[in-house]
């Protein structure tokens, strides 16, 4: 009786496991129909769409189709890698599409009602299409702490009215670190010279200096005037050799190698580090012996850099490059310069 039992257990167990195996290929398969499906229909959505954008970008105004609630994120994401290829009006052709297709209306959902990814490709949107009457839904987003939303929000501000959002990117720019700096770098570069010029400038000299050594990385996408001026006050007046060492850093123009070679001789070595990069970027050939005296450094860095200053130079060539290597006579001089004579070629 009891080993009967067991057998009708073990039976039923295995007819248990028999259905859910066959359930389980059941489930793979249609999930695999519903995966080519689903990229079929994206490659259709994209096909369509994409040549209604072409059209549109060629000054034809496209008879579109009503966007099926399903198709709303692969046709968003098409358009968006559309506009971040394209500039003037072709992109305010994409835009007049969207606003036609109703785009917009679609992205003003998500950006109240999606997940994370779908607030973040509704910005993006929105920011293009320089909507407006989303500004006041859009700013709380900039202070966020999650930092990809906060930075996408302050782009589309920028992209919407970047006179209007400049002051408050240049805040969070200032009270945050985790922005990254390539994208820091492109809303700036978005906003335009004429717009964070003085507003930068005027940041960067109330700020603290850890801040402004932050900041100042920046001015490349300022007018050259307002650098120039900004770089050399704080060079002049700095006592700080961390701020001291970015202003060498970011400085491109040879108007400032008179203050360049003012710290040559600068107590701190990695001051003395950015002194040769940026001869090496401006120098004049007065400055060769210099570098050369750089290149018998105590620290390595220093010499380091000054080798690949010299090697930078457009008046310094390969036997003149020899001759410098034979007449110094430090040791650790002739070596730094033999590795990055090698290093480049030049033996």
């Amino acid at each position: 009786m009891y080993h009967e039992l067991v057998l009708d257990i073990v039976y039923h167990v295995g007819v248990l496991l028999l259905i859910l195996i066959a359930l389980l290929f059941v489930f793979l398969f249609l999930h695999r129909l519903w995966s080519i499906y689903r990229d079929r229909r994206m490659k259709q959505i994209n096909a369509i769409w994409s040549q209604h954008m072409v059209d549109a970008i060629g000054g034809t105004v496209p008879k579109v189709p009503k966007i099926r609630r399903r198709d709303i994120l692969t046709v968003l994401f098409l358009w968006n890698r559309f506009q971040e290829t394209l500039i003037g009006e072709s992109r305010d052709r994409l835009n007049e599409l969207a606003r036609n297709s109703g785009i917009n209306h679609s992205a003003r959902q998500l950006l109240m009602n999606g997940r994370l990814s779908q607030r973040l490709l509704a910005i993006s949107t929105l920011g293009h299409m320089r909507d407006r009457d989303v500004w006041d839904r859009l700013t709380p987003f900039v202070v966020s702490s999650h930092t990809t939303l906060s930075v996408a929000a302050a782009r589309a501000l920028v992209q919407i009215n970047a006179e209007a959002a400049i002051t408050l990117v240049l805040d969070q720019i200032s009270s945050r670190d985790d922005w990254p700096p390539r994208k820091t770098a492109t809303i700036l570069q978005e906003a335009g010279a004429d717009t964070i010029s003085k507003p930068l400038v005027r940041t960067i000299l109330d700020a603290p200096n850890p801040i402004k050594g932050r900041l100042l990385p920046y001015v490349e996408f300022i007018h050259q005037a307002d650098a120039s001026t900004v770089l050399r006050q704080l060079a002049q007046q700095t006592n700080d050799p961390g701020v001291l060492s970015v202003c060498l850093r970011v400085m491109q123009d040879p108007v400032h190698l008179s203050l360049v070679r003012s710290h040559v001789r600068h107590p701190e070595s990695h001051v003395r580090k950015e002194v040769a990069a940026a001869l090496g970027r401006m120098g004049s050939k007065q400055d060769v012996k210099r570098l050369v005296g750089l290149l018998s450094d105590e620290a390595w860095y220093v010499r380091y850099e000054a080798a690949k200053a010299l090697t930078t130079l457009p008046f310094v060539d390969k036997p003149y490059l020899k001759r410098i290597q034979r007449s110094v006579a430090p040791r650790r001089a002739k070596k730094v310069l033999q590795h990055v004579i090698a290093e480049h070629g030049l033996s």
